[in-house]
């Protein structure tokens, strides 16, 4: 049903202006003499008459509002578990497909509009219902399903489902504006099974060391039987272990200590191996990758003489395991004679301590800690960050961090912690900065900053640091009896060691995932960077990516990086490694680059295949609906055509301007035709 009406954007009493305007025009047209008689010249002057009028019309604007007025069908629609739990836990699923189409059918025969929805998109046929989703969030199913194209929510929702989900939140929690009628597809009988529930693992290793690989093991129906599990590696086993299982239901776990001998992503499954009668054994294995890198960093602790900063210094730097610490004490403790990526000097100088001069490169990073008794003299004269003009005199400080500070951020809290550490002793005196330096902590005396640094970095052409007290001990003591730990002092040491041992990446180019580890489904990205002489970026060259696993065959990539767009997305891939191998020409030479990323496989549907049929009673319960197993679809199919489709009128309102309308303007173009073909046949012109 349309109908229409007919506004003007100024006021109707135009109109008068309008007709008479109109007729004057007619009127001079035809009043003086002409060949016609009376009768033609009046049709003449009216056809002339309304098509200036309608011309003139157009001057205040106005504009028709069409109203469609339409019958709106109720919306029921159906909510498919589409996850691989329900292919695995239902004998026929072409009986389940054909089950969702017919009651589909059936609802749209009633009066209801019933879109299917796979795992919050709808669908526009049965073809794309699978059950091959490799995660089920149940929650985020039912909300897009009960909302309608107009925004509004639907009264009611059929949801086919297992009750098993293992992504988002739990939907027992989560309220619902419709009713749900729900269907339980699977089995709710537990059913003889091994199954590994999970894996936990560091994802890095450093070349050298071991690391541990924990499985947790479940076992359903074998009670007092062994079983055994088997750890494989990139070249076969790696190792067996056996476990007894103690109980009808047994929870249990498994630890494996590997060895870190080779670089790079590193795959370990981990097997349940299967017995006898075992109803699922797609949870029987599961996958992890360590990635083994070698980046140890070397430091050698230089000192003039035995102090409790250097224990201090050690225990927080323990705390990592790519750092290995090495003290050189002169006639206590000897360095081996190697090369470190960074030197530390604790209340000494290299002028003084010709020892240390030999395991100096041209860029080794160097970090003095400087305390009190220091000779500053022959310090302003090595250090290059800061001249210090000390008295025999001391001041107690604390510590504030410089808000401004950009070369790396501590915790959020370490202010405060700071702030409550008790003062530590630094030598009192003028302090000059030179240009260029960047201050992490400035001095605070009596409640106020001074202005002076206390721990401040530059950058030459080697990485420096200094601090201005010997006393960060105190600090690392007093933060561990007040809290059992000494996280901040900790933190401030280790980020200050990795900064300056940190070794820079000058590569002209460079190509590298956004992320090291990706999902099954998810789109790895590739990130492309290339430099020229000055280390400004370039782009608009061509960049060949080869990607390769030992899984799948090579595939070759071209894209051309651009300004705001230097990415490139490449198509969902199977779980395993892959290399990377870029390549570019520049400046008349081909540049390569190398990198490396993992695909994990999702094996979340396959953990569980128990229905869980209670949620799917607890969602229906909650929301008004009822609960039917599958053996009871008849029985759902007759309570649903109880239900009445009451179907709402909506109107819809559309306004354009008349001098928008096509027809309009025909019809003045059709008045104007006719006067003229008049006069014409009957010699007016």
């Amino acid at each position: 049903m349309q109908s229409f009406h007919l506004s003007l954007q100024y006021s109707a009493w135009w109109l008068l202006a309008i007709v008479t305007a109109s007729a004057a025009l007619a009127w001079l047209l035809y009043s003086g003499k002409t060949i016609w008689n009376k009768r033609m010249r009046w049709t003449l002057s009216a056809l002339r008459f309304i098509a200036i009028f309608l011309v003139l019309f157009l001057l205040i604007n106005p504009r028709i509002t069409l109203v469609k007025s339409f019958k709106e069908r109720p919306v029921f629609p159906i909510a498919v578990d589409n996850s691989q739990s329900v292919a695995l836990g239902m004998k026929d699923l072409k009986l389940l497909k054909e089950t969702i189409l017919s009651m589909q059918k059936k609802l749209i025969k009633m009066g209801f509009d019933s879109p299917i929805y796979l795992h919050a998109k709808k669908v526009e046929s049965g073809d794309s219902i699978t059950f091959n989703h490799s995660s089920s969030d149940i929650v985020n199913l039912l909300a897009q399903a009960e909302k309608t194209t107009s925004g509004k929510k639907s009264e009611n929702v059929l949801f086919f489902s297992d009750g098993i989900f293992n992504s988002g939140i739990s939907p027992a929690y989560q309220p619902y504006h419709a009713r749900i009628f729900t269907l339980g597809l699977g089995d709710t009988v537990p059913r003889k099974d091994l199954a590994l529930k999970s894996l936990q693992n560091n994802s890095v290793a450093f070349l050298g060391n071991k690391f541990p690989i924990k499985a947790d093991v479940q076992v359903i129906g074998y009670p007092q039987r062994d079983i055994e599990v088997v750890l494989r590696g990139n070249k076969g086993i790696v190792e067996r272990q056996k476990l007894r299982v103690q109980g009808e239901f047994w929870l249990g776990h498994v630890d494996f200590v590997l060895p870190a001998n080779e670089k790079g992503f590193q795959r370990y499954t981990i097997e349940i191996l299967p017995l006898t009668g075992e109803s699922n054994l797609f949870n029987n294995k599961m996958t992890t990758y360590v990635d083994i890198v070698d980046d140890h960093e070397k430091i050698l602790l230089v000192a003039s003489s035995p102090h409790p900063n250097i224990k201090a210094i050690c225990a927080a730097l323990a705390k990592m395991a790519n750092i290995q610490v090495e003290l050189l004490i002169p006639g206590i403790k000897e360095a081996k004679n190697d090369v470190y990526d960074m030197v530390l000097l604790h209340n000494c100088l290299l002028s003084s301590l010709p020892e240390a001069a030999r395991y100096l490169k041209e860029n080794t990073p160097i970090f003095y800690i400087a305390g009190s008794r220091s000779d500053f003299g022959r310090f302003n004269m090595e250090n290059g960050l800061v001249q210090v003009v000390a008295s025999d005199q001391t001041d107690q400080i604390l510590g504030m961090p410089n808000g401004l500070f950009s070369r790396f951020k501590l915790n959020e809290s370490a202010e405060g912690v700071l702030v409550k550490l008790p003062p530590i002793e630094v030598a009192f005196g003028e302090m000059k900065v030179k240009s260029g330096i960047e201050v992490l902590l400035y001095q605070k005396i009596n409640g106020v900053s001074s202005g002076k640094p206390l721990l401040l970095f530059g950058n030459g052409s080697r990485k420096t640091g200094v601090l201005l007290t010997d006393g960060l001990w105190q600090w690392r003591m007093y933060e561990g009896m007040e809290t059992g730990n000494a996280e901040v002092v900790d933190e401030l040491i280790i980020k200050t060691v990795q900064y300056l041992s940190s070794k820079e990446d000058k590569r002209k180019f460079r190509v590298y995932p956004h992320q090291r580890e990706y999902n099954e489904g998810e789109t790895p990205r590739l990130e492309s960077e290339l430099y020229d002489d000055l280390y400004e970026k370039v782009y608009g060259k061509k960049t060949t990516i080869r990607l390769s696993s030992a899984n799948t065959k090579p595939a070759v990539f071209e894209f051309t990086p651009l300004e705001g767009n230097s990415s490139v997305s490449i198509p969902s891939l199977a779980a395993g490694v892959y290399k990377v191998e870029a390549h570019t020409n520049h400046s008349g030479k081909i540049l390569t680059s190398f990198a490396e990323f993992i695909v994990k496989e999702r094996q979340l549907e396959v953990l569980d295949l128990r229905a869980n049929h209670p949620l799917l009673r607890e969602i229906s319960t909650k929301n008004k609906g009822e609960f039917y197993p599958w053996h009871r679809r008849d029985q759902l199919l007759k309570s649903l055509e109880n239900l009445e489709a009451k179907s709402t009128w909506k109107s819809k309102e559309e306004t354009r301007g008349l001098i928008d309308e096509k027809w309009y303007f025909f019809l003045i173009l059709a008045f104007l035709t006719t006067e003229w073909v008049m006069r014409r046949y009957t010699g007016g012109y």
